[in-house]
């Protein structure tokens, strides 16, 4: 019994982990995006343009930006490679669909999932970072098009993160929406541990030791800040981005926390002609904002790819 409550406490904590990725995406469920065409032939090994949502045993769908499903349904992740610029996921079974084409998405799916009857998170997921947080796009029924001040700033860096780079999106958060970006941790930078890390190296120069904190640098690494700002590192970021975020801008809609489904009287069920039992976890919420332009994403920052 000790053993099940175990498992059953570590089902809630995969679930809150895979929840924070689907909180940093944009509804769609993917997890990567195929890099480079497969070809015709059979495969197992899959070039993909991030792995950082994959640890092994994941059981994925393939499907196309329009939610076409390829003929690579309820494939296990059997290894990962993490070698920047390189990054590979293999497949178990193989795969022969000749129509899998750079872009296509990775979703989570079930186990049953077929190409007839798919079976997965494409589409079903919450609203997350990257559409939130962006230039363009409806959110909450507004379109920027139509209302310019409903929209994030957004660049594309196509480089090093710097101290200019992170000025410049601040004043322009500042100078649109007016908001308070001084106030430490009402502002906060949250980005990869690959650009914190190079982002860190460039301030090596003007660390100080104080007599009063001797092993205190300036810059800090408990907490790295910039403009009393804290930056965070989630491992679920997206690779080469960067989210400024205004916290009291940003909120939880939430109906329920993580639960189990017992409105029966009873957590396990019996699976009818089967040997064993089934729980349901549940989670009722989706991410919001009150304010989309107090806000900034920075997208192809210099990473090490993972």
């Amino acid at each position: 019994m000790e053993a099940f409550k175990q498992e059953m406490d570590d089902t809630v904590v995969t679930s809150k982990i895979d929840f924070n990725r689907a909180a940093f995406g944009d509804g769609t469920g993917a997890m990567a995006t195929v890099r480079t065409d497969p070809g015709a032939g059979a495969f197992t090994v899959l070039d993909v343009n991030t792995t950082v949502n994959f640890r092994g045993g994941e059981v994925v769908d393939i499907v196309s930006t329009a939610g076409v499903q390829r003929d690579a349904s309820a494939r296990t992740v059997t290894a990962v490679v993490r070698t920047a610029g390189a990054q590979t996921i293999t497949l178990s079974p193989s795969v022969t669909d000749a129509n899998i084409v750079v872009g296509d998405l990775i979703v989570r799916a079930s186990s049953d999932s077929t190409l007839t009857a798919p079976n997965n998170s494409f589409n079903k997921e919450i609203q997350g970072l990257s559409s939130l947080i962006d230039s363009t796009g409806t959110v909450h029924g507004v379109n920027p098009t139509t209302y310019p001040f409903w929209s994030s700033f957004e660049r594309s860096v196509g480089g090093a993160l710097s101290d200019t780079e992170l000025r410049n999106a601040k004043d322009n958060v500042g100078f649109e929406s007016g908001a308070d970006l001084e106030s430490g941790m009402d502002f906060a930078i949250i980005t990869t541990r690959g650009i914190r890390r190079r982002y860190a190296d460039t301030l090596l120069a003007n660390r100080q030791v104080q007599a009063s904190q001797p092993v205190r640098l300036h810059g800090g690494f408990t907490a790295l800040m910039f403009d009393e700002n804290p930056i965070f590192v989630d491992d679920q970021a997206p690779q080469g981005s960067v989210f400024g975020i205004s916290v009291r801008d940003l909120f939880w809609a939430e109906m329920s926390d993580w639960d189990w489904m017992d409105e029966d009287g009873k957590v396990l069920k019996w699976e009818s002609r089967r040997d064993r039992y089934i729980a349901v976890l549940y989670k009722y919420c989706q991410l919001g904002l009150t304010r989309r332009n107090s806000h900034f994403k920075l997208l192809t920052v210099t990473d090490d790819g993972k």
